[in-house]
């Protein structure tokens, strides 16, 4: 196992929130370090209690939000919500002044939203109400140099887990890029320009811990490099025009105001309806939990991405990874049906998560909430043959491709050409062997690779073939042409390193991969 998949079954265990709010404490305890070397012009004497009233505050304004709204209260984000308040407002403002930027972030998440997915990065409203007000303004001094490396090495970290890092590459490559010319327009000589571009100013920490934020970012690749652009765009402008960028008596172009207007761009890109999913039916089988959904209202997704799903029935905070989970679809996304597939344990001896359990439980027609779709794990390119390779649960993206292609023709709606697909599903457990819901289309093989004790096993719509994906020679014995076809790989971290290994091995010169984390 390689270094990065040991990463990932790391960062898996734990939720996207909770490991934000940890990298963002170990920051301020970073700066309370620096603050009592001299480097950073604060102490402990400020920053707890800064840090507490913008904590406490986002949590009122959470809990105050959803009371308005008559929503539940997810209350773990506060304490991110509170820990970028802090990092980014001078901690000499006061304690009223970080309740209150506590307060305004916290219930606009529930009041500046559309059907329950809010517009806004809170903390981005927090610091546009306490500077519209003139109850104080950001000086985003997390953006200094002694802060730099912690910041790059906790927002690669970020990044990574919340796999943003080219949307974050993106929007940090056009910003610093800009405030280095600017002010080499403006003078300065050019080494000292690109210096101050990267190491004092706040572009790395808003692109690790704010502009990467699931809720306000774009479903797909291209409209993250777009709103990516923007945003650094919007920045950087009160070095391009006189005035220093004042757009509106006193309000004036500020890092916030600049996310602000990339979080509306990203909104218009994404999901826009509220969508819940009502259970039809379950079937559970071995670890393995099946269910089928009806959606409140057509699901605006493509086969191959996967759902960021609330699950309330968890509670509030009794699942370390939040209630929240990231589930692939395993049916087609117009279909009438929504086919969800997740594994109740994350190990054989795991207990279940109270996510995972509260699905088992979820009696008939009981609702959970889609909060996003995301995923860049699409169809193959059609024209070209194409080699599709599951390990375990990862067929699940897989499986909604071939129930999209069903009616299809040619698949995926180009014109022309005959299919050549081979999927290959591979099990070490019976149990783990997903059923189609439509025979495969023409010029589509589904194999079921088993090992040779489960020569018996079977799944509707598969052909069982004894083998292994895991080395070359098991591969091309499969499939002797790999070298020729568009692949992809999908599983868990454990299994898809080896997989990717086997599949150039023999011969696939790009393997494009669907990690499954947490699973």
């Amino acid at each position: 196992m390689t270094i990065l998949s040991s990463l990932d079954r790391l960062l898996g265990r734990i939720s996207m929130v909770l490991f934000t709010a940890v990298v963002l404490a170990l920051l301020l305890a970073v700066a309370g370090v620096q603050a009592g070397l001299g480097s950073l012009p604060y102490d402990w004497a400020v920053l707890l209690p800064a840090a507490g009233s913008a904590v406490v505050g986002s949590l009122l304004g959470t809990i105050a939000g959803a009371l308005v709204t008559r929503s539940r209260p997810y209350l773990p984000s506060s304490a991110v919500t509170g820990l970028i308040l802090t990092l980014v407002m001078p901690a000499t403002l006061g304690w009223q002044v970080f309740l209150l930027a506590g307060a305004a972030a916290g219930a606009s998440k529930y009041l500046i939203a559309w059907h329950g997915r809010h517009l806004l990065n809170p903390a981005v409203v927090g610091l546009l109400v306490i500077g519209v007000t003139g109850a104080g303004v950001s000086t985003w001094w997390v953006g200094t140099e002694p802060m730099i490396l912690p910041v790059l090495l906790g927002g690669l970290l970020v990044l990574w887990r919340a796999r943003r890092l080219g949307f974050a590459a993106v929007y940090a490559s056009v910003a610093i890029g800009l405030t280095w010319f600017g002010y080499v327009l403006g003078g300065a000589e050019p080494g000292a320009a690109l210096r101050f571009a990267v190491v004092s100013a706040p572009t790395l920490f808003l692109a690790a811990f704010m502009l990467s934020e699931p809720v306000t970012s774009p479903p797909r690749a291209w409209q993250r490099a777009v709103v990516g652009a923007l945003v650094a765009l919007v920045q950087v402008l009160p070095l391009y025009l006189p005035g220093g960028g004042v757009v509106l008596g006193t309000l004036t172009i500020t890092p916030e105001l600049a996310l602000a207007v990339g979080n509306l761009v990203a909104f218009a890109f994404g999901t826009r309806a509220r969508v819940r999913l009502r259970l039809v039916r379950r079937q559970v089988r071995g670890d393995l939990v099946d269910l089928y959904f009806a959606p409140s209202r057509p699901l605006r997704a493509l086969a191959g991405q996967y759902l960021d799903v609330d699950v309330p029935q968890a509670g509030l905070v009794a699942d370390r990874r939040g209630r929240r989970r990231p589930l692939s679809l395993a049916g087609d996304p117009a279909g009438p049906e929504v086919r969800l597939v997740t594994r109740l344990r994350a190990a054989p001896d795991a207990r279940p998560s109270p996510v995972k359990q509260a699905l088992v439980n979820l009696p008939p027609a009981g609702e959970i909430a889609v909060l996003g779709v995301a995923g860049e794990f699409l169809a193959p390119r059609p024209g070209r043959p194409a080699l599709l390779v599951a390990a375990g649960i990862g067929v699940t993206p897989f499986l909604a491709m071939l129930d999209a292609a069903a009616g299809s023709a040619p698949w995926g709606g180009a014109a022309g050409g005959a299919r050549d697909w081979v999927v290959l599903h591979a099990v070490t457990r019976a149990e783990d062997a997903l059923a189609l819901a439509a025979p495969p289309p023409a010029g589509v093989r589904c194999l079921l690779v088993v090992p040779p004790e489960l020569a018996a096993a079977s799944a509707t719509g598969w052909e069982t073939v004894v083998g292994s994906v895991y080395s070359a020679d098991g591969l091309l014995a499969l499939v002797p042409d790999v070298a020729a076809r568009q692949v992809l790989a999908s599983g868990a971290p454990v299994r898809l390193e080896p997989l990717r290994r086997a599949l150039r091995a023999a011969g696939a010169r790009r393997v494009r991969t669907d990690v499954f984390l947490g699973y």
